[in-house]
């Protein structure tokens, strides 16, 4: 259960807590989304469904039983999983798992919220705002987020999990840290965005995609440019914004010390 490559060394896990580890899910979001969907037993078609002028959520099929929920008392029709993308990633990156609400025994996965969030937001609290005020706008004052975080997307979920304790039904963080930058890595964001500025997104991602994704990802150009596609969608407005956020995030080690026993959560590094 070490993690520390990941920041969560530190931490101690409690019995209700999960933990994967393993190479095979370096910067992949959709290989936490299989796992969960390992745990929860098998896969459940969903369907794509608008709500409103300004929502999109998937809604599971309903065919898998709560018995086979992460933790008991997970599931729920107040429980909305909000999916969150690291730098520079759409929820796109979630897909190849499989439906994420069928996997933590959800009947609704926002699929906008998250991604919408990280785009705008010029902080990390700033976007746990947004998060939070978009939840229970969108699903009412009852709802409760799952939320599923990736890097930065995992960022902002422990700093929703600080502020809204009271509205989280559980967290996955995949490929996540929960202390405060470094004043190292505070350094080479600089540098990312000098560089952004000076030579523009292409020069940032060809020096970052190395440092970012395994050698068999790297390996495959559908992968690459999967990633270069999203980074595009994204834009280097939101990218800046997103750097500067990580930059200035808080040490999140005593938010996880501090939660309910009763809010699950599962942790995925590689």
């Amino acid at each position: 259960s070490s993690l520390s490559s990941d920041g969560l060394g530190q931490t101690a896990l409690r019995p209700w807590q999960f933990v994967l580890c393993g190479s095979k899910h370096m910067l992949c979001s959709s290989a936490a989304a299989a796992a969960l969907g390992r745990v929860a037993g098998r896969p459940v078609a969903c369907t794509l469904r608008s709500v409103g002028s300004d929502r999109a959520s998937r809604t599971c099929d309903g065919t898998l039983g709560r018995r086979r929920c992460v933790a008991s008392g997970l599931g729920g029709d107040s429980v909305v999983v909000v999916p969150m993308p690291g730098v520079l990633l759409t929820n796109a990156i979630y897909a190849p798992g499989g439906c994420l609400g069928a996997a933590l025994c959800a009947a609704l996965v926002d699929t906008e919220l998250g991604e919408k969030a990280t785009r705008e937001a010029r902080s990390l609290p700033e976007l746990a705002e947004m998060v939070h005020e978009g939840l229970l706008a969108r699903h009412g004052p009852a709802a409760r987020a799952m939320l599923v975080g990736h890097s930065y997307g995992g960022y902002a979920a422990l700093e929703f999990a600080k502020r809204f304790p009271e509205h989280l039904a559980g967290l996955v963080l995949v490929s996540t840290q929960v202390r405060a930058d470094t004043a190292g890595a505070t350094d080479r964001r600089k540098e990312q965005l000098q560089l952004l500025h000076a030579k523009g997104l292409d020069a940032v991602l060809d020096s970052i995609v190395p440092l970012l994704m395994s050698t068999t990802s790297r390996g495959d150009a559908s992968v690459v440019e999967s990633v270069r596609s999203m980074a595009h969608a994204v834009g280097a407005e939101a990218y800046e914004r997103q750097i500067l956020a990580c930059a200035s995030r808080a040490d999140h080690r005593a938010t996880l010390a501090a939660l309910p026993a009763a809010i699950p959560v599962l942790t995925i590094s590689g």
